[in-house]
């Protein structure tokens, strides 16, 4: 089972199929375009919808970081599987945190979303 995993991140390293660039750019359009909502936000609403932003551009920081040391593990021809998988996680984490608190795929906020949070009792 390991030498199958192996090969298939060989096999993707190979084909460029890795986690990497692709993920690196999209991730910074979503941080650009959530922290041009804490810019844009007025009134009563900046303090809560900075704090949304800061919360969600805090995790997509973690997945850039994440993503980077897999890029350069596999530049220096050590693609390394455990690497690859945490990025990808932490990719699907950031983008699934930034749903969370109601930022859509594009970083604009999503109409009707209610954003859970945890309090003394638990989720509320």
């Amino acid at each position: 089972m390991r030498q199958l995993a192996v090969c298939a991140i060989f096999l993707a390293t190979l084909l460029g199929c890795g986690v990497g660039l692709k993920e690196q750019q999209s991730l910074a359009q979503l941080s650009s375009a959530v922290t041009a909502q804490c810019v844009a936000a007025v009134g009563g609403n900046k303090r809560p919808v900075c704090a949304r932003a800061r919360a969600c551009v805090s995790g997509i920081h973690e997945a850039e970081v994440s993503v980077q040391a897999a890029v350069e593990a596999r530049a220096k021809g050590m693609p390394e599987e455990t690497l690859e998988v945490q990025a990808a996680a932490s990719v699907a984490g950031s983008r699934a945190g930034c749903a969370a608190l109601c930022f859509g795929p594009s970083g604009l906020p999503v109409k009707g979303c209610t954003v859970v949070t945890m309090g003394a009792g638990g989720v509320k």
